[in-house]
């Protein structure tokens, strides 16, 4: 049986959050992704963290969003 490769990250950014990044990098948030804070033009003028698992991990990508890959973990499952 072949192992299974896992990604653990955070990614950091701020705005609306790149929810297409999921799909991408076939993830799941395990930190809430949804909106908490908006000032009274409707953007965001805090910087989130969100945590995710899953296959793939492209830091690049997350880039062209404006946001940055954090604290990068690869774990491998049976």
């Amino acid at each position: 049986m072949t192992a299974q490769r896992q990604y653990r990250y955070k990614v950091t950014g701020t705005g609306d959050f790149p929810w297409d990044m999921l799909r991408y990098d076939r993830v799941y948030p395990i930190s809430d992704p949804s909106p908490s804070r908006y000032d009274e033009d409707k953007r965001w003028r805090e910087v989130r963290t969100v945590e995710v698992k899953g296959e793939a991990c492209t830091p690049d990508r997350w880039a062209s969003f404006l946001w940055s890959k954090e604290e990068a973990e690869c774990i491998t499952q049976r």
